[in-house]
């Protein structure tokens, strides 16, 4: 007698399907956090050079120098954040 085909032997265990599916919705969910966190930074930096601009307009010299100091550390974070691995 022949071997069953494929389509006649039974499937009991989780599909490989299955798996992954859930493996590239938990590396979706991964790179979606990690692109949140990346603009999160960028916008931070981006807010505080602008506000400093402002500052200095009116001349807000030490208040622009913090604000500077902000966009720097949110810059330093977002090269923290570049050089982690995936």
């Amino acid at each position: 007698m022949p071997a069953p085909s494929p389509k006649q032997i039974p499937c009991t265990g989780p599909s490989v399907d299955s798996e992954v599916g859930e493996q590239n919705e938990q590396e979706d969910m991964s790179l979606r956090k990690r692109n949140h966190d990346l603009r999160n930074e960028i916008n931070s930096a981006s807010l505080a050079i602008h506000l400093s601009q402002k500052q200095m307009q009116i001349g807000r010299v030490k208040e622009a120098e913090e604000s500077l100091s902000l966009a720097i550390e949110a810059l330093t974070r977002l090269d923290k954040l570049i050089d982690q691995p995936k």
